[in-house]
């Protein structure tokens, strides 16, 4: 996935803190070429 360098983090605290911040995420995969929607809570 393309991400412009504007919005392109990389200091890894800043990350660390975002995830502990938001403890709800969903992760998209494909499956035969079919979306899948995984719910992740921390």
């Amino acid at each position: 996935m393309y991400i412009p360098k504007y919005f392109q983090v990389t200091n890894i605290n800043e990350i660390v803190e975002f995830i502990e911040g938001n403890s709800f995420a969903t992760i998209v995969t494909t499956k035969k070429g079919k979306p899948i929607a995984s719910h992740l809570c921390t």
